[in-house]
């Protein structure tokens, strides 16, 4: 991901990070959260054709050792996601950032920062819509904020 055609933005104060970089932000400093998401490595990492063709996916919590299913999602081949089912207690959350989500025009992921990066400084990756990577891109943001692996359904 280091070539010139995707080079990772720098957020500096002169740059106010996303709501979703703030929600992360926050975590770390509230629950000294420590996240381990596979990076997307630069390779692209292409949709299959049955997720571009708005497949079902299964939402999992990982409780202890096992992954309790939550929801029942479709992604269309835009990247957004429709809400099929839900476990009753995970309804209302989920249907909000759900939204949240479909919202957003792009994705943004951590990204080493460049050597000529300021001290301090908060880089990523941006992903938009229709990018090849949204879908892994969409994968490691729910990982890493809301705690859920997005599978294949079962």
């Amino acid at each position: 991901m280091t070539d010139a055609a995707s080079p990772p933005t720098v957020s500096t104060p002169a740059q106010p990070a996303s709501p979703a970089r703030r929600r992360h932000l926050v975590g770390c400093l509230v629950g000294g959260l420590v996240a381990a998401v596979t990076p997307l490595a630069g390779a692209a990492v292409p949709a299959t054709a049955t997720e571009r063709a708005g497949t079902r996916h299964d939402l999992l919590r990982r409780v202890g050792q096992r992954s309790i299913k939550v929801a029942t999602v479709r992604l269309d081949a835009d990247g957004r996601l429709t809400l099929l089912w839900a476990r009753p207690d995970e309804l209302k959350p989920l249907r909000g950032r759900i939204a949240e989500l479909n919202a957003e025009p792009q994705l943004h992921l951590d990204a080493p920062p460049p050597a000529s990066a300021p001290a301090f400084a908060n880089t990523s990756w941006v992903v938009p819509r229709g990018d090849p990577r949204f879908t892994q891109a969409l994968r490691e943001h729910l990982q890493r904020f809301d705690d859920l692996l997005l599978g294949p359904a079962r």
